[in-house]
C-alpha cells in the first residue's frame, strides 16, 4: 500500500503547504492563517489516502468498478464539504487558507510528476 511514491508525495505536499503556510503568515500576520493552511492540507492528504485505498477495491471488484467509484467520489467530496464547513464555522480558520493548503496536494503531485517523468503526465 505504502510505496516510494506515495511517501514521496506525502512529504512534497506537506512541505508546499508548511511553505505556503508561512508566506501567509508572512503577510498577515495572523497565526490563524497557518493552520488554516495546514488544516487544508490534512484534508487534502487525507482523501488522498482515501483514493488509494478505494483504488484497490476497485482493482479488486472490476464488475462492480464504475458504481463503486461514482459511490467513492461523492462520499469523498461530501467528507470535504462537510471538513471544509466546521473548519470554517466552529474552528474559525479561514476559508482561502484551507483551500490553499487543499491544492497543495494537486501541485505536489505535479511536481511529483514533473520531477520524474520529466514532464506533467
Amino acid at each position: 500500500m505504502r510505496n516510494k511514491q506515495f511517501s514521496q508525495i506525502e512529504l512534497l505536499a506537506v512541505g508546499i503547504a508548511l511553505i505556503s503556510a508561512a508566506i501567509i503568515y508572512l503577510i498577515t500576520r495572523n497565526t490563524q492563517d497557518i493552520f488554516s493552511v495546514l488544516y487544508g492540507a490534512l484534508i487534502a492528504i487525507a482523501g488522498f489516502h482515501g483514493i488509494v485505498i478505494s483504488s484497490k477495491s476497485l482493482i479488486d471488484n472490476p464488475n462492480k468498478a464504475k458504481n463503486l467509484a461514482i459511490m467513492q467520489y461523492a462520499f469523498r467530496y461530501i467528507i470535504y464539504l462537510v471538513l471544509l464547513v466546521v473548519g470554517y464555522i466552529f474552528l474559525h480558520l479561514e476559508l482561502v487558507g484551507m483551500l490553499v493548503g487543499f491544492v497543495s496536494l494537486s501541485f505536489a503531485i505535479k511536481i511529483h510528476a514533473i520531477l520524474t517523468h520529466g514532464k506533467e503526465v
